[in-house]
């Protein structure tokens, strides 16, 4: 073909489908293989993913597929996210590692029954987002959605996700969390590692949903007063905290702290009522527990990891006797 060469087909070995799928994977696809487009395949497929290939939008012949939920793109050269390519029976989509700038409202409207979107490492800015925002908020089934990796300075403020449960914005610029995030009363899981925050909204931790906040990897100096009663599991390492909130205490159902790599001098007494299974507090400047803690050690078993290791510890807490090794050192 004069002034450039034609586009070969790719011969991929036909597949039986397992388990309800078909996984085709670092073939350099850029479009559906024929026997894949027969019949068999449209009816009975539930799950598709074609993942590190060359497909530079979702190909059109998916609108086929009538039975197919789950569809895998990852690892593509996708740039939108194109309408008129998948089904309505799809309720789970992943197009992670692509090159995706911007979405199509209508290809979101088309699925009214997507229950988990996953867009991280992706080319997504905050001006191409608000231009997405309506479908994204229309998605009346959403309840997962992944945007970490992306190249989001900051969220819009008309960006509410009232159905969300589980939220992931790690890896983005943000500095901020606007109030919508503590708008979202059916959010479940939080996490929002390494995106340079300096403090968190106050009514984040009063969603009463909320279950899981991971906010690894910023800079804080400070927590706002704990009211989510639901919180099971909160972590925040690599930061600079100096204190955690006694507020903290009321989280009854608290399970997991994980607060290693701050600048934590003194800790609350009331943590030590907690159902405590997994506690991180290595790297700090903890000079002594409070006398109240020893209560851990008689939990019959409950607790599973207590790491003190890297503090400024005078002698060996008796929680730590026979828990976990850990060091003394300054």
């Amino acid at each position: 073909m004069p002034g450039g060469k034609a586009r070969q087909a790719v011969a991929v070995e036909r597949k039986e489908i397992t388990n309800g799928g078909i996984t085709i994977k670092d073939k350099g696809l850029r479009e559906l293989p024929p026997w894949l487009t027969e019949p068999h395949y449209r009816t009975h497929l539930r799950s598709l993913a074609l993942t590190k290939n060359v497909f530079e939008a979702l190909p059109a012949e998916l609108r086929k597929f009538g039975a197919c939920e789950r569809v895998s793109f990852n690892g593509n050269k996708i740039g939108r996210l194109n309408a008129g390519a998948l089904p309505p029976s799809v309720t789970a989509l992943e197009v992670v590692n692509n090159r995706m700038t911007s979405i199509d409202p209508a290809a979101l409207a088309e699925l009214p029954r997507l229950a988990q979107l996953d867009l991280c490492a992706n080319l997504l800015d905050r001006e191409k987002l608000e231009e997405d925002l309506p479908a994204i908020c229309a998605c009346r089934t959403l309840g997962f959605l992944d945007l970490s990796a992306n190249r989001l300075s900051e969220l819009p403020s008309a960006l509410v996700l009232p159905r969300v449960f589980e939220l992931r914005l790690s890896l983005n610029p943000l500095r901020t969390l606007p109030p919508m995030v503590a708008q979202s009363r059916e959010l479940h899981t939080l996490v929002i590692r390494h995106c340079g925050l300096t403090e968190l909204p106050a009514a984040l931790l009063e969603l009463p949903n909320l279950a899981t906040l991971d906010a690894g990897r910023n800079e804080l100096t400070s927590l706002p007063e704990v009211r989510a009663k639901h919180l099971k599991v909160i972590r925040a390492p690599f930061n600079r905290l100096g204190a955690l909130p006694a507020s903290l205490a009321k989280s009854r159902m608290l399970t997991e702290l994980e607060f290693a790599h701050n600048e934590i001098v003194d800790l609350p007494d009331g943590l030590a009522d907690l159902p405590l299974e997994i506690v991180h507090l290595e790297h700090n400047h903890i000079r002594a527990l409070p006398a109240a803690w020893s209560k851990l050690a008689s939990r019959g078993g409950l607790l599973q990891e207590f790491r003190l290791e890297h503090n400024r510890l005078e002698e060996v807490p008796d929680v730590c006797i026979g828990c976990v090794a850990f060091s003394l050192g300054h």
